[in-house]
């Protein structure tokens, strides 16, 4: 969380002091392989036009790790300090949000400014309640999770107290979060939400459920 009086000294100093701890943000990990030989010295081969090392370079790198003989493949648009990441193999890619508080008190010039970065970047008010819902949704989509909702036959699911489950979880997952024997036990699930075709449906262990789907658990006796 930001102030949005701020933000563009935060947002700076915040990246800066994570990077120093080899964190990074909204960044995929690049696609670079390396494999270390005995002999040969370093053979580079890069399949994006658009990366930013070459044959000279990586080897200058290498060296640096005392590294003379390896296969280098590069499939992105990789810079040095990709490639020194996936030398020391340490480095962490993960989502960030970034939430503008106090947006209230800027121009709305400067709010516009920051929604230009939607979805990683969302303004908000927290002492005025205002872009609240907001960033819930967007906290939910960043950490790739979905809520998930039980329901016993006859009765009404049960909205007040969601499973959470991370995007693409099956109806195995759910029931081994919910105990580990239930598997055993398993004879059909029945949904209802975005993940099936029709309300009821009934599906297996591995049909892969959505956010806010509803499920009702049948087992074997």
């Amino acid at each position: 969380m930001l102030d949005a009086s701020k933000a563009v000294t935060q947002r700076r100093l915040l990246t800066a002091e994570l990077a120093k701890m080899r964190i990074r943000l909204n960044r995929p990990p690049p696609d670079i392989t390396i494999t270390k030989r005995k002999t040969g010295g370093v053979r580079f081969n890069a399949t994006n036009a658009k990366t930013e090392i070459d044959l000279e370079t990586t080897k200058a790198v290498l060296q640096t790790y005392k590294i003379f003989n390896a296969d280098v493949l590069v499939r992105s648009d990789a810079s040095v300090e990709d490639l020194i990441d996936t030398i020391e193999g340490n480095t962490r890619y993960i989502p960030c949000l970034y939430m503008y508080n106090k947006a209230d008190t800027v121009s709305m010039a400067a709010v516009e400014a920051f929604s230009e970065g939607f979805p990683t970047h969302v303004c908000a008010a927290t002492s005025e309640g205002m872009g609240l819902e907001l960033v819930q949704e967007c906290m939910w989509a960043k950490l790739n999770l979905c809520r998930l909702y039980t329901r016993k036959p006859g009765q009404e699911p049960d909205f007040g107290d969601a499973i959470i489950m991370r995007r693409g979880a099956t109806v195995k997952d759910v029931c081994l979060q919910i105990h580990k024997d239930i598997v055993d036990r398993f004879k059909f699930a029945t949904v209802w939400g975005r993940s099936v075709k029709h309300a009821a449906q009934r599906v297996g262990l591995s049909h892969v459920l959505e956010d806010e789907d509803v499920i009702q658990l049948t087992l074997e006796r």
